[in-house]
């Protein structure tokens, strides 16, 4: 395995654990106290634009499978503040 691999696939690990962390708060809890929705619209909107870029560019596997995954999980996140407090998402 070539060093940009491993670099490109421990990127993707540790900055997709962020996000895991804050998801198994919400489901252990059902509570949303201490959540910022529009921090993860925010962050969905700015991994729009990776892809987009990673597009134009055409970067490396890692960029699209973080971005994808990065998505996927706000969007649960997103999922649960809206069950557990339905005012903080929009």
């Amino acid at each position: 395995m070539s060093l940009k691999s491993f670099l490109g696939i421990l990127f993707t690990v540790l900055f997709l654990l962020g996000p895991c962390f804050q998801l198994a708060k919400l489901i252990s809890s059902k509570d949303s106290k201490g959540v910022s929705a529009p921090a993860y619209w925010l962050n969905n909107m700015g991994q729009l634009c990776v892809l987009i870029y990673a597009q134009l560019t055409h970067s490396g596997l890692w960029v699209y499978i973080n971005s994808i995954g990065s998505i996927i999980l706000n969007c649960s996140i997103l999922t649960f503040i809206w069950l557990y407090d339905r005012r903080k998402v929009l």
